[in-house]
């Protein structure tokens, strides 16, 4: 199930997901497919995401109270990366 969803603030062609399955997803509306993703220890399910207003970082908050930023610059090269 996916529980958020967060446009990129200045490039409309890409959002994030964060679900229940621990995973955060980097899509490409364009290529209407999964650009990255990153999964997160079991029970760290994802309840929500958002850009900063740069969109140069991506955060995850989960369901154990966990705030996950993520680089976006390395979610774009197929990778992501805890700052």
């Amino acid at each position: 199930f996916v529980t958020s969803v967060a446009f990129h603030p200045r490039d409309d062609r890409l959002f994030i997901s964060g679900s229940l399955d621990c995973r955060l997803r980097l899509w490409s509306i364009a290529e209407r497919a999964v650009r990255a993703w990153n999964e997160l220890p079991t029970s760290n399910f994802i309840t929500a995401v958002a850009f900063n207003h740069s969109g140069r970082l991506a955060l995850a908050g989960t369901s154990t109270g966990v705030c996950l930023v993520f680089e976006t610059e390395v979610l774009l090269t197929d990778y992501l990366y805890l700052l």
